[in-house]
């Protein structure tokens, strides 16, 4: 059994596809079309942080835990001294 690959549609079609890479004005296209939605994203963030340092968040966070561990403290050394 013999095959003529020069009359096979099936290769003729895949001989006449365009190239599995895209050209390279599309690649730049896209990839500057990302860093643009990236910036955006950056700045929507910037905007709803309020521009408050994170630093500031955590020390209030840390101060509030503190405050409430010394007050479970004291109130523990209260019920303590009752029984």
């Amino acid at each position: 059994m013999t095959t003529d690959e020069r009359r096979d549609p099936i290769l003729r079609l895949l001989a006449d596809l365009p190239p599995a890479t895209p050209p390279a004005t599309r690649d730049e296209r896209v990839r500057s079309r990302c860093h643009l939605v990236l910036a955006r994203r950056e700045q929507v963030r910037a905007r709803r942080s309020g521009g408050a340092s994170p630093g500031i968040f955590d020390a209030t966070l840390i101060a509030a835990a503190g405050s409430y561990a010394v007050a479970a403290a004291f109130e523990a050394l209260r019920l303590a001294r009752l029984l």
